[in-house]
């Protein structure tokens, strides 16, 4: 099955904020899934 480059998405450099703090990392998302 051919996969659209559309579906997935590479953040560089992206800031992950969750309850414990805010950290600087990639942040990789396909199909609407951060993984």
């Amino acid at each position: 099955l051919f996969q659209s480059a559309q579906n997935r998405l590479l953040i560089k450099n992206g800031k992950v904020v969750n309850d414990d703090g805010v950290i600087d990392n990639d942040v990789y998302i396909e199909d609407g899934v951060i993984r």
